[in-house]
């Protein structure tokens, strides 16, 4: 394969991940221990709405490998 064409595809595999900052989440929060399970079950389904929510919409892929094709 020609090696410009191979750079960038993985230009464009590390770019493609660099779209926001890392928030990392503690595993274990005061009051956890505490907490029942239907409590849980309701954080569960906030946290998986919540990510369905802030999760794009769009697939950027195609078009970011279209463009970085196109500057070779």
């Amino acid at each position: 394969m020609n090696k410009k064409l191979v750079i960038s595809l993985m230009l464009v595999g590390l770019v493609g991940c660099a779209g926001r900052a890392a928030n990392p989440v503690m595993v274990q929060q005061y009051g956890d221990q505490n907490k029942s399970c239907e409590a849980i079950e309701k954080e569960l389904t906030f946290i998986e709405s919540e990510v369905q929510r802030l999760s794009p919409k769009t697939e950027k892929t195609g078009k970011n490998v279209a463009l970085c094709l196109g500057s070779l």
